[in-house]
């Protein structure tokens, strides 16, 4: 887990379109001094988003990579106070 990067992009559930934190900040009217607080859950290399911490702003947001299919034995709820 750490917070954004430049760059920093999202394959997001369900459709799959590429969509940079920038931009989804942006569109939430997240202010910019609060962008840098957010949680981004990444992959163990980093290298790939799993999921962002947004329930203040309404929603949350998950990878296709990440998102619970009716496969998946286990499912790992973070929650943060």
């Amino acid at each position: 887990m750490r917070t954004k990067k430049d760059g920093d992009f999202i394959y997001a559930y369900p459709d799959n379109h590429k969509k940079y934190l920038r931009k989804i900040f942006i569109d939430l009217k997240i202010p910019a001094y609060e962008r840098n607080t957010i949680p981004v859950i990444t992959s163990e290399d980093d290298n790939n988003i799993l999921a962002l911490y947004l329930e203040p702003y309404g929603l949350s947001r998950i990878s296709n990579e990440a998102a619970v299919s009716k496969e998946d034995e286990y499912i790992l709820k973070i929650s943060f106070s």
